[in-house]
C-alpha cells in the first residue's frame, strides 16, 4: 500500500495475518496491546471523532509479527495530498504505542508527519489502555489541522526554488544533524543528481523534500513515523516554511 513505509525491517501483511499474531500473556508490570484491538479502536474512533471512514488500509509485520505498522487513508477533497493515520505497536517492548496524523502524497509514495501530529504511549503498562484512547482521540481531533499545515507547507515548497548546489547543501546539513544516515545521504543525494520521479524533477523545495524521504525509507520501521516527522520539521525551519500567508524564496 502506497503510504506504507516497510523498505527496511518489515513485510506487507493482510489484517487476517496481523490478527493470526499470538498475543503475549499480559503481567504485573506489563499490558499488551493486541494489534487487532488497536486496529478496531482507530477504526471506531475516527468513525465516531471525524465522522469518516479510511478509503484504504495497509499493515506491515516486522520481527515475526512482534512489530505492528499500519496506515489508513481518508477522504480528501485535494486530489493530490489525503489525509492518513499512522500508527505502529509492539509485543516485544521494541517500541511504544504510537499514532500520527498528516498527509500522504500518492505518487511518490511518501508520508508528511510533523513533530507535533506524533503521539507516543511511551510503556505497556497496566493502564495503558486508558493512555493509549486518549491519545488516539487527541490525534483525530487534531488531524484536520495537522493535515491543512501539511498540505501548506507543501505548497509552499513547491514555490521555492532551489539551485543545485544549495540542494546538495542542504543534504548535508540534514546529514550532519543526523537527519540522515550516511546510507541515507547517499540515496538523498542521488535522487537530487538524477530525480527517479519525473514529477519530482523541477528544483525546488519539495523535490529536494522528497529525495530525503526517498533515503529515509531506508532504516529501522520502527522508527520511521519518528525520522519524517524530524525531517518535515528540518524543511520547516531551513526553509523558514511561513504561516499560512507570503512564501519564502531561496
Amino acid at each position: 500500500m502506497q503510504g506504507l513505509m516497510l523498505h527496511c525491517g518489515g513485510v506487507p501483511a493482510t489484517r487476517d495475518q496481523v490478527l493470526q499474531v499470538e498475543v503475549p500473556e499480559s503481567t504485573r508490570s506489563y499490558q499488551a496491546v493486541p494489534h487487532g484491538d488497536l486496529i478496531d479502536m482507530i477504526l471506531d474512533r475516527t468513525k465516531t471523532v471525524l465522522g469518516v471512514e479510511p478509503v484504504t488500509e495497509g499493515y506491515g509485520l516486522n520481527r515475526e509479527g512482534q512489530q505492528l505498522f499500519g496506515v489508513m487513508r481518508f477522504p480528501s477533497v485535494n486530489p493530490d495530498h489525503g489525509m492518513s493515520i499512522g500508527f505502529r505497536n509492539s509485543y516485544d517492548k521494541s517500541i511504544s504505542v504510537g499514532i500520527a496524523s498528516g498527509a500522504s502524497v500518492f505518487v511518490c509514495d511518501n508520508m508528511c508527519f510533523s513533530g507535533e501530529s506524533v503521539s507516543i504511549v511511551r510503556k505497556h503498562t497496566v493502564n495503558v489502555w486508558r493512555d493509549v484512547l486518549v491519545k488516539v482521540d487527541e490525534a483525530l481531533e487534531s488531524a484536520p489541522a495537522h493535515y491543512e499545515r501539511m498540505q501548506h507547507d507543501i505548497e509552499c515548497m513547491k514555490g521555492i526554488r532551489v539551485k543545485e548546489d544549495k540542494g546538495f547543501e542542504v543534504l548535508g546539513r540534514a546529514f550532519g544533524h543526523g537527519i540522515l544516515t550516511s546510507r541515507q545521504a547517499n540515496v538523498a543525494f542521488g535522487d537530487w543528481k538524477n530525480p527517479r520521479h519525473e514529477e519530482f524533477s523541477p528544483m525546488n523545495a519539495w523535490s529536494l523534500y522528497n529525495c530525503v524521504t526517498e533515503g529515509l525509507k531506508r532504516g529501522d520501521a520502527g522508527g520511521s513515523i519518528t525520522r519524517h516527522a524530524n525531517a518535515h520539521q528540518f524543511f520547516t525551519d531551513t526553509f523558514r516554511i511561513p504561516e499560512p500567508a507570503t512564501m519564502v524564496a531561496m
